[in-house]
């Protein structure tokens, strides 16, 4: 290790000797406001320095204490900038703060080293030459920085981080792989250490950046330790038949799954599962992991392009992995191979409901599914049994309360059939010439009719409502009917002009209309959008509009509040049409029915369920979403010695608890976060620790 860095070190000296020969200029330039930061002129006696200058023991010592008058922020911040040679951004980006605080600790240490150099040479008459300009200073840090061993009490495992982000074997061939990599090299490579490492220095680096004199602090016993970070359990991606996208954000909790169990991501991106007290229940080998309202308590688990359910003691689900698999369905989902180009069923329980393989399945509902052999549907029960035999030109559940099956006779007949959820039968009829068949299954009550008119049908057979011969429908022109799974219903008419669609209720009352528009079912409202004004609309069940006139209008939170936006900037509302804020310039959701709405240099942070808010400081943040009602507030604080914040507040913004972290400097730990009542996490040197509060 000190072969490696003396041998970087000298490097490094040599080309700032250079570029002090060269009476170059070295320029921090504010992007915004064009204002010279730094302006580190080079005396014109420096290009004279001797090079004995920089192996002089006293002089160095004197470096050495400048170094540690710095804080440890500032003196891994000029590390980064004149060590590794990582431009403003790429350090803001490692420390996760902003390009002009970086600048901020470069000027503050730039102003520390300069009255320190005259001091020196005041009380003790040695000349350290033009140090306060800089340049030789950089060259002098690095120099030093490059000569020092790391400290004993690193530990094993930190050598390990450090040897395996470079690349390098530390102990043996340190010296090849630098001559190897050359000048150029060695510079990526630190760099790429940084960067891999997303600004969590470790205990090694951080000796090397401040002269041997870090400390490292041991961190106290926590509940436990994880090792990588926790990932929201919620899947972002978007899943067919859920009514709405739902986001982390919009849950009560992202993190802790029935108080006991975490989604961890290691340096390498893979997922595993985990108990709160550090149990592996599921190793880091995935590349997802999720548990949400469509995995039915289990967790759906993807690895090499593969996927299958796991439950809560980490056993597989089914009998292996499918290329495919579907959201769980009252019980059931199924697994698909791309080369069997098969389908198979499995209970949530992990019993293959079949030995039978299909060539397609779909619904799923009730305990029952439909699948499909050859050209010819079925239903099938959780039991293996078959509900319905292969013999159906269309099988479908709806709700699960009643089976729709079509079944042809001959070219020209067809006999529609409703069963109910046992199998007994409801209702048959057979139609001739008409082509008749079942769109859909019933939802509440009302299914889908299909043939030369597009109908809605009760179990009994009876039509709900007629178009034949209205203005609703012409048989030359087409129309087309939806079934919603509230048993309402709607029709879009080719012979309006407008394309308009109406809104049905389960009486066959017209409730709304749009012109070729679009309506969505939402936790029992209807968003309706009218593109001849280009507006949206939120209707109740009863046709009522709630809110009106809008751009877009966005679910939040499964739908029971909605953030609404024109141009006049961004609304809250309930889904009962209360608006809780309005003429915001943006709308976040925080979770647990939390909001953050900004309005110029305000920001307010409203709970929806009762309307009460608090405000944020231009200087406060909420570092992470709530979580059973928690949430981490971020302070910064500006100054010589910039610090953050962080506190564990409630719904109201109270302090709950203020976090200490285990070393003085907390720009080190990343992710933290709220995962429960009485719980915390945050991120250190590639671990989680979690403690209790």
């Amino acid at each position: 290790m000190e072969a490696f860095f003396t041998w970087a070190g000298r490097i490094a000296t040599h080309n700032t000797l250079r570029f002090i020969q060269k009476d170059k200029r070295e320029i921090l330039l504010d992007e915004e406001a064009n204002e010279y930061i730094f302006n580190n002129e080079v005396d014109d006696d420096e290009e004279f320095i001797p090079e004995d200058v920089l192996i002089n023991k006293e002089k160095k010592n004197r470096i050495r204490k400048i170094l540690n008058s710095l804080s440890q922020v500032q003196k891994l911040t000029v590390h980064y900038y004149y060590f590794s040679g990582m431009s403003v951004n790429e350090i803001a980006e490692a420390m996760q703060c902003s390009a002009g605080t970086v600048k901020s600790r470069l000027n503050y240490a730039r102003k520390q080293i300069k009255q320190a150099v005259l001091d020196t040479e005041k009380k003790e008459g040695i000349r350290l030459y033009s140090l306060s300009a800089l340049p030789l200073f950089t060259l002098l840090l690095r120099e030093e920085a490059a000569s020092i061993a790391v400290p004993e009490i690193v530990s094993s495992s930190v050598i390990k981080g450090l040897t395996d982000a470079l690349g390098i074997k530390i102990a043996e061939t340190a010296g090849a792989e630098a001559a190897r990599l050359g000048k150029a090299g060695i510079r990526e490579t630190i760099k790429r250490f940084f960067q891999t490492t997303g600004g969590k220095v470790t205990s090694g680096v951080a000796a090397v950046a401040v002269a041997g004199t870090v400390a490292v602090t041991q961190i106290p016993k926590d509940v436990s330790v994880m090792p990588g970070s926790i990932e929201s359990h919620m899947n972002p991606y978007y899943s067919y038949h859920a009514e709405i996208q739902l986001y982390p954000e919009d849950v009560e909790n992202p993190y802790l799954i029935d108080g006991k169990y975490l989604i961890v991501e290691n340096a390498d991106g893979q997922k595993g599962l985990y108990t709160i007290d550090g149990k592996e229940i599921m190793s880091c080998e995935f590349e997802h992991i999720f548990y949400d309202d469509n995995t039915g308590g289990l967790f759906l688990a993807e690895k090499d392009d593969k996927w299958a359910y796991y439950d809560k003691s980490g056993k597989m689900v089914c009998d292996r992995m499918h290329d495919e698999v579907s959201n769980i369905h009252d019980g059931l989902f199924w697994g698909y191979d791309w080369d069997s180009d098969k389908y198979v069923v499995y209970t949530t329980e992990g019993r293959r409901v079949s030995d039978d393989a299909y060539d397609f399945v779909d619904e799923m509902a009730n305990g029952l599914f439909t699948a499909k052999k050859g050209y010819e549907w079925g239903v099938v029960d959780k039991n293996g049994q078959i509900i319905a035999d292969f013999v159906y030109f269309t099988a479908h559940l709806g709700d699960g309360e009643y089976i729709a099956l079509t079944k042809e006779i001959d070219s020209t007949t067809r006999e529609l059939i409703v069963l109910d959820s046992s199998g007994k039968l409801v209702n048959r009829e057979v139609y001739e010439g008409g082509l008749r068949f079942f769109g859909s299954g019933f939802y509440n009550g009302v299914a889908q009719l299909l043939g030369w008119y597009e109908l809605p049908m009760k179990p009994d057979g009876s039509i709900l409502f007629n178009t034949v011969g209205t203005d609703y429908a012409s048989e030359s022109l087409g129309y087309h009917l939806e079934v919603f799974p509230n048993g309402y219903f709607s029709y879009y008419n080719y012979r309006k002009d407008n394309g308009e669609i109406s809104l049905f209720n389960q009486d066959a009352r017209e409730i709304a209309v749009a012109a070729y528009g679009s309506i969505k079912l939402i936790n029992n409202h209807f968003l309706i959008k009218d593109n001849d004004s280009g507006k949206y609309s939120l209707i109740d069940l009863e046709g009522n509009t709630l809110i009106s006139q809008y751009d877009y209008i966005e679910p939040r939170y499964k739908g029971e509040y909605f953030i609404c936006s024109d141009e006049n900037g961004y609304d809250l509302y309930r889904q009962d049409g209360t608006l809780l804020f309005d003429d915001a310039e943006y709308i976040d959701s925080l979770g647990c029915e939390m909001f953050e709405c900004r309005h110029g240099d305000l920001r307010i942070i409203l709970n929806a369920q009762d309307g009460t808010s608090f405000q944020l400081s231009p200087d406060e943040f909420i570092e992470s979403g709530y979580a059973d009602g928690y949430a981490i507030k971020l302070t910064e604080i500006w100054g010589e010695e910039d610090t953050i914040k962080y506190e564990i507040i409630d719904k109201k913004g109270k302090v709950e608890h203020r976090i200490k972290f285990p070393a003085d400097e907390i720009y080190y730990y990343q992710s933290v976060l709220v995962l429960g009542q009485g719980l915390y996490s945050y991120e250190y040197e590639g671990k989680t620790y979690i403690k209790s509060w």
